[in-house]
């Protein structure tokens, strides 16, 4: 049994770790090379470049080679190389590792601001791939390194053709489903038996034209448009009974409401949600913590001058400006500047509420972090970052502090109460169990 899923998204991850929390630790395989997947998981750019194999660390933003006297300008959301006045490049960070200044890419651009290729950057700070694009900024050739930065693999945008260069010998592939359906029988043979797959994509097309019998799983991870229409391979897929056996859905809305609408299918679709680590402190319920890079937060005053029993802790990785500074002046504020990463995991485990009301970018995955600390997330409907994680009743109307002041009071004065809505978040993300899993894949 293996794994096999078409990028590392957080979902995938989500997904991966759930499966590993009730005891299905099998390999697992990643269409998409982004060059920063996680120890034990592969992918077949990976495996034939050996990307991984050389040791060393991520490349900082200002690490990235350029031409001399060009300038490389960088703050925690991004990162650009200038000649003089013109912008010459776009330095992409790794996704959700934002506030370390990590590279996964260089995007080179045109004199028209166009980009023409793209450097792919691994976890231990080497370039592994280079993409060129056409004049219509469409990828055209990517071309992956092995670590002595020989040609190993050529993939062709265009024509979708992959072409593998492996011991001196020439393979050339029509698509990518045909290069990793290669792939997995060279290196997992009769491990096959079982695919646990989350794309209609590349790993959809693997199962499919697999010339042996199996039993994959499908695990629907994609929000559905509000008809509720299943896409047409997916009802072909369970239509023609091949190897895919089942459809587990990870939203149990769209998994209701695709139930009713598809009550002669109803048998081949199932849910299942995320074990998601839920780390459990004693919090104090008069603490409550903001994450921000932006002096904008929500009602910030009026909230403050009105839970004069709660302790606001506001952080923020930069220095603050003087707007919050002279929140200072309420004994019931705590100002972190330059928060230190530490004080960040400290207070995760000290504070009961976590207020998503600041306006601009989320930091750190704050809100993500706060449900995996069980604090209850409150927030505005102008502010909110990741309503995933926020019940629909903690996101509150613009100017109406009164409803959030109150429900904090709410909590404050009845643990239960906080307890009980504690529950209700996490079912709102789709909260499993390992009982759970271990009945849908067994």
């Amino acid at each position: 049994m293996i794994n096999l899923f078409d990028r590392y998204t957080q979902s995938s991850r989500d997904l991966h770790d759930s499966l590993k929390a009730a005891g299905y630790d099998q390999a697992t395989v990643v269409v998409t090379e982004d060059g920063f997947l996680p120890d034990h998981v592969s992918s077949p750019f990976s495996y034939y470049t050996k990307i991984y194999e050389q040791v060393g660390r991520p490349l900082y933003f200002n690490q990235v080679d350029c031409p001399n006297f060009w300038e490389i300008r960088g703050n925690n959301h991004d990162a650009t190389i200038y000649d003089e006045d013109k912008k010459m490049a776009n330095i992409i960070y790794v996704p959700n590792l934002a506030h370390k200044r990590y590279v996964q890419k260089v995007e080179w651009l045109d004199l028209n601001g166009h980009i023409r290729s793209v450097d792919h950057y691994s976890k231990n700070g080497n370039k592994f791939a280079h993409t060129n694009y056409n004049i219509m900024n469409q990828p055209t050739i990517t071309t992956y390194y092995s670590v002595d930065n020989h040609e190993i693999i050529v993939e062709n945008h265009i024509t979708k053709d992959i072409i593998l260069n492996l011991n001196q010998q020439v393979y050339i592939f029509k698509s990518r489903a045909d290069f990793v359906t290669y792939y997995l029988k060279s290196v997992y043979g009769n491990d096959m038996n079982r695919i646990l797959y989350n794309s209609l994509s590349v790993p959809f097309l693997v199962s499919y034209q697999l010339e042996q019998p199996g039993d994959d799983l499908l695990f629907w991870q994609e929000p559905l448009a509000q008809d509720m229409i299943l896409p047409g391979n997916m009802i072909n897929l369970l239509e023609h009974h091949g190897r895919t056996q089942k459809i587990i859905f990870q939203n149990k809305i769209d998994y209701n409401k695709v139930q009713n609408k598809y009550p002669h299918l109803a048998h081949q679709l199932s849910y299942v949600g995320y074990i998601y680590p839920i780390n459990k402190h004693d919090q104090d319920p008069n603490e409550a913590l903001i994450l921000t890079n932006s002096d904008d937060i929500e009602q910030i005053t009026q909230i403050v001058e009105d839970l004069p029993s709660v302790n606001f802790n506001i952080g923020a990785l930069t220095e603050m400006s003087s707007k919050l500074m002279r929140l200072m002046k309420y004994q019931n504020v705590t100002l972190y500047p330059n928060i230190e990463y530490h004080v960040i995991d400290e207070l995760l485990t000290t504070c009961a509420f976590y207020l998503d009301i600041n306006h601009d970018m989320e930091i750190m995955s704050a809100v993500r972090r706060a449900f995996l600390n069980n604090l209850l997330i409150l927030t505005f409907d102008n502010t909110s970052h990741n309503q995933e994680f926020t019940l629909p009743e903690h996101i509150f109307t613009t100017n109406n502090s009164s409803e959030l002041v109150n429900s904090v009071l709410k909590y404050m004065s009845n643990r239960q109460m906080l307890s009980d809505a504690l529950i209700l978040q996490q079912n709102h993300a789709n909260q499993s169990s390992i009982d759970d899993y271990q009945n849908i894949i067994n």
